[in-house]
């Protein structure tokens, strides 16, 4: 339409303003349809949480009450299990929530930042629209092949993958829409896709492969591109550049989360949240308080206890960090710690997550490594409690140090009345160790177990669990675990590209070619994994690089028990390591301290942790004694 000549105006009064609204109203109500969408997504997703404590709690029921096991609760479980996956990926890519590295973001303008950004869009389109395509040929393909234990197709199964794909694609494009981008960023959005699709034209092979995929990931990362995707673009732009067809990249991402084993991560984690909401964490922090406050510092080392506990159900450091440390942050500053070693403290305690069962690393590890969960969590307590000590004489001497306070506990009539208020919500992880340990359930039906009577605790016997939370609280935990799971997806489909070019043996034979002594090859494999947790979170490097070092394991006769503990305390160290590391993030955000003075802070813990991980090194008896007294 022609301008107006100046003084002139085309419309005047309510009609200028309808017009203008009639103008909008398009926009408005497109937006209206995607964010409808988001809303049936969190509701499939809260559904698929319900359906899947349904199918396995149905599991439970049959084996223990009737004595015989249902034939289709493993199978349709996992399949849940990969909805949730994708499902939650979906939601996390409209709430712009997925973990991603920003350290080069932040310290370009915003200029250049919107500009990575949009590159790093781009890319993660180039992905999505691979997954659109080839999950579809996929869900074609399954639809014609029947469930081993029901009459039904796979094809709804396969679905979730290319459905999943094409909701994403749509909120990424309105995200993004939403930020008044200029011309360059559409320019940069829409060339990504193509420029990446040209690298196929690059033929790699040999241990070129292995360079690809270093540099591919690093970008990939430093772009922008959330964790997650970043390993399924780097395997993608690695099988481009080579004469593997494209469409096993949907089938392998399928199969990375159709685990009955690693379906535990999401139901610890349900159970971590609705204790946590339901005040039962603030329960455990008063009853650590009274035993260990008359301590000087006692109300730092309290936390570390409180930690211990709560990781002995969430399985999650970053849960472990955010409930933890939403209570005891704030009493430790009014008590007079200084903020940053409250933020630090926490971060180290919420750490600890990774070290004691049913932490989600050592699932994921024991599934990878072919080795019983059981006997993986029996033999991390006495390490864990190892580093759980050293965090506390850490937290005394500086309490000594700085004059930290005493806590006012109330003697031994405390410490009965606190236990007694917390004692319902100290059976969870003693009703989950003694199930898992004991040989009594696997860790999926524990968790179905514990969410159950969490649930039946808060809403019943503490009433601080309110019916109508229940649906967000279901929606955050799912969320929480697809972050997780999608990573294991991920992970699972880079490392079988490493596999395919026989990156286990290649790198296996470098590895000996430096040293046949263990201790030797211990240490640098630690050194290798800090720089790997840095700048990966712990359970991808676990499903990239365990594989590639097993046989040195097995050729060296190192215990991948033993191991398998050293890498959890590995991953732990990562989430503390500046700058990247995410434990670091997760506390600033709780505490408001910027997180150069949270890394700072966090120093000596750090050193103390790294001093555990050497001493199990060279003392792996430290693992192997308990399991020894037990007879196991």
């Amino acid at each position: 339409m022609r301008e107006a000549p100046l003084g002139v105006s085309n419309f005047s009064g309510t009609t200028g303003e309808v017009t203008a609204s009639a103008r909008r109203r398009p926009v408005e109500l497109l937006d209206l349809a995607i964010a409808g969408i988001a809303r049936l997504c969190d509701a499939a997703l809260a559904l698929t949480m319900i359906l899947l404590i349904v199918v396995l709690g149905a599991g439970v029921v049959s084996r223990y009450v009737e004595g015989s096991a249902l034939p289709w609760t493993d199978e349709v479980a996992s399949y849940l299990f990969v909805m949730l996956t994708f499902l939650g990926a979906a939601s996390g890519i409209w709430r712009e929530n997925h973990p991603r590295i920003e350290i080069v973001l932040n310290r370009l303008g915003e200029r250049g930042a919107r500009c990575v950004n949009a590159i790093g869009l781009g890319a993660l389109l180039s992905l999505l629209l691979v997954l659109v395509k080839l999950g579809y040929q996929s869900t074609d393909q399954a639809s014609s092949i029947s469930m081993v234990s029901m009459p039904l197709s796979q094809g709804w199964a396969y679905a979730v993958v290319p459905l999943s794909a094409a909701i994403m694609v749509i909120f990424a494009i309105r995200n993004f829409l939403l930020k008044a981008p200029g011309p360059l960023e559409f320019f940069l959005v829409v060339t990504t896709p193509a420029t990446l699709w040209s690298l196929g034209y690059i033929e790699v092979g040999g241990m070129d492969v292995y360079a690809y995929v270093l540099v591919a990931l690093l970008v990939s990362l430093l772009i922008g591109v959330p964790v997650g995707f970043a390993l399924s673009i780097t395997a993608v732009l690695v099988l481009n550049s080579t004469d593997i067809p494209l469409d096993i990249v949907p089938q392998r991402l399928f199969d990375g989360t159709s685990s009955v084993i690693l379906i535990a991560i999401p139901l610890f984690m349900l159970t971590g949240t609705l204790m946590s909401s339901g005040g039962m964490t603030n329960r455990l922090a008063a009853f650590m308080t009274s035993i260990v406050g008359r301590i000087r510092g006692g109300l730092g080392i309290a936390d570390v206890g409180a930690s211990v506990i709560f990781a002995d159900i969430s399985g999650s450091a970053v849960a472990d960090s955010a409930a933890i440390g939403s209570i005891m942050i704030p009493q430790m500053v009014r008590r007079g710690y200084s903020v940053e070693f409250a933020s630090a403290l926490q971060a180290a305690a919420g750490s600890l997550g990774l070290m004691f069962p049913p932490s989600s690393t050592m699932i994921v590890y024991a599934w990878v490594a072919g080795i019983s969960i059981s006997g993986l969590f029996l033999h991390s307590f006495l390490p864990g409690l190892l580093v759980a000590l050293s965090f506390c004489i850490v937290i005394y001497y500086y309490a000594v140090k700085w004059g930290y306070p005493r806590e006012a506990t109330g003697g031994l009539r405390a410490v009965i009345t606190t236990g007694y208020d917390a004692f319902l919500a100290l059976l969870i992880p003693v009703i989950i160790l003694v199930t898992i340990l004991g040989g009594i359930t696997t860790p999926s039906e524990a968790g179905v177990i514990a969410v159950v009577y969490t649930l039946v605790v808060g809403v019943v016997a503490y009433r601080t669990l309110k019916p109508r939370e229940l649906y967000s609280l279901i929606v955050e935990a799912s969320l929480n675990a697809s972050r997780v799971t999608l990573i294991i997806a991920s992970a699972t489909l880079l490392s079988w590209v490493i596999a395919t070019f026989q990156g286990p043996q290649k790198i296996s034979a470098l590895i000996l070619d430096i040293s046949h002594n263990p201790y030797v090859v211990l240490i640098l494999l630690n050194i290798f994994m800090t720089v790997l947790h840095i700048m990966l979170e712990g359970i991808s490097t676990i499903l990239v690089l365990v594989p590639v070092i097993l046989p040195v394991l097995h050729q060296l006769s190192i215990d991948p028990i033993v191991f398998g503990i050293i890498l959890a305390q590995n991953s732990a160290l990562g989430l503390l390591f500046p700058p990247l590391g995410f434990n670091l993030y997760v506390i600033s955000s709780i505490s408001g301290v910027a997180v150069e003075r949270v890394a700072t802070a966090v120093i000596p813990f750090i050193v103390i942790l790294a001093a555990d991980i050497v001493t199990l090194i060279f003392v792996p008896q430290i693992a192997t004694v308990l399991p020894w007294l037990v007879g196991r």
